[in-house]
């Protein structure tokens, strides 16, 4: 039995990556799931995942519940390969005697391209950072070819199958477009005797001076995994000297200067005490994109916000303020109808029918939490104190959406 028992962890996902959330299961304890097939999303603060069934068979143990954070390494199943006969997978079945037949000699040569994947839909390109390996070297499906870096995240980019690398298209610094080709391999070449993956080659040791690329002019222009290490240990990229394409500062970088000591820490001012929230008040958790989504909107606070003016037509809505007042009028009240009335009015059925602009963030036992407060509509009102001075006061109404 233990040697038929596959146990599924969840997979590296980036050097950056140290944990994921439990999504959604998509098998239950019992279920025979198929080499290949997704057992469990997953969601991380970069990307959202799906993980493999690494065999066929039936799974005898889940481990960890839906919206709980686990590591990298961590065991999130285990599949009885043994049972894969019993539940008819003759496609797995067909599949080990092909995998039984003796190898086929090599034929012609059967050239793969390389491409730069899609990483994201609003990434368009990247810069090589790094070609490891050179025309002539064997490749494994999977090892790293090249190292890319984006706007938003650093990646490596896998050989497509096995093979000997024939053609190397780029160099270290270029940027290319989503879909150009890096390199080509022949996958044939390695098919008759693949050689066993010799270890990556060491890098020579740094020297104690190492030469760094000129300063940029221009604005700071650093990796996605940098500025997610500087912002964890509080430090001023502005200090960390890059060696990436065109001065970008690399997550390299920025470990070599906490190591030799020139990055400082950042002189970010603490915000204000969080106020304490009500029982009542909504709490959502956020995890994933979501979650690092608050990080960027944090940091959109020093930047200066911006007023658009529109200019309206209001000739209905003055019509209808003339109505609402006659009729006031005709029942004997005193009260008058003007246009802040209105505009009051509108602003609390906009946020009722779209409460997203209501929301505001907070952290929450560590964790990035959305707060869903309601509709509460605040007034400025022009007051006068007794001695004569005036002062703005904003009463709230509070929960404005549930009243008539």
């Amino acid at each position: 039995m233990a040697d038929t028992l596959v146990q599924v962890t969840l997979p590296e996902m980036g050097e950056s990556v140290a944990e994921g959330s439990i999504v959604e299961w998509r098998k239950r304890v019992g279920d025979f799931i198929a080499e290949g097939e997704p057992l469990v999303d997953v969601t991380t603060d970069k990307v959202d995942v799906e993980v493999p069934a690494p065999a066929s068979g039936v799974i005898t143990s889940l481990h960890g519940d839906e919206g709980q954070s686990i590591a990298v390494g961590a065991l999130l199943a285990e599949i009885d390969t043994s049972a894969s006969a019993a539940a008819g997978n003759g496609a797995t079945n067909g599949a080990a005697k092909a995998a039984a037949a003796p190898a086929a000699p090599a034929g012609p040569p059967k050239i793969v391209d390389v491409t730069l994947p899609e990483m994201g839909e609003s990434v368009t390109e990247g810069s090589v950072v790094e070609v490891r390996v050179k025309v002539g070297d064997a490749v494994a499906a999977g090892d790293p070819l090249v190292d890319v870096t984006t706007d938003k995240v650093d990646v490596e980019v896998p050989a497509p199958a096995a093979g000997v690398i024939t053609e190397i298209l780029v160099a270290e610094g270029q940027t290319l477009a989503v879909g150009a080709v890096l390199m080509r391999l022949d996958e044939n070449a390695a098919v008759s005797s693949a050689p066993a993956k010799s270890a990556p080659a060491a890098k020579p040791a740094a020297s104690a001076a190492p030469v760094t690329a000129p300063a940029r002019s221009g604005p700071l222009a650093a990796s996605h995994q940098a500025q997610r290490v500087a912002r964890k240990l509080e430090l001023d990229l502005t200090a960390v000297r890059g060696t990436g394409p065109d001065g970008m500062v690399l997550r390299g970088d920025v470990a070599a200067a906490v190591g030799n000591g020139s990055a400082r820490a950042a002189s970010a001012s603490k915000g204000a005490p969080q106020p304490p929230l009500g029982a009542d008040v909504k709490r959502t958790p956020l995890q994933g994109p979501a979650a690092a989504l608050v990080g960027y909107m944090e940091q959109s606070l020093s930047i200066p916000t911006a007023t658009s003016f529109r200019t309206l037509g209001v000739d209905v809505l003055d019509a209808r303020r003339r109505e609402l007042n006659a009729a006031i009028k005709a029942a004997k009240r005193n009260e008058k109808i003007s246009f802040t009335h209105l505009i009051a009015f509108a602003i609390v059925q906009a946020a009722s029918e779209m409460p997203f602009v209501t929301y505001s963030f907070r952290s929450e036992n560590g964790k990035p939490t959305r707060v869903e407060p309601g509709v509460h509509l605040g007034l400025a009102v022009d007051s006068e104190r007794k001695d004569g001075t005036r002062f703005l006061v904003v009463p709230v109404i509070k929960n404005a959406d549930k009243l008539d």
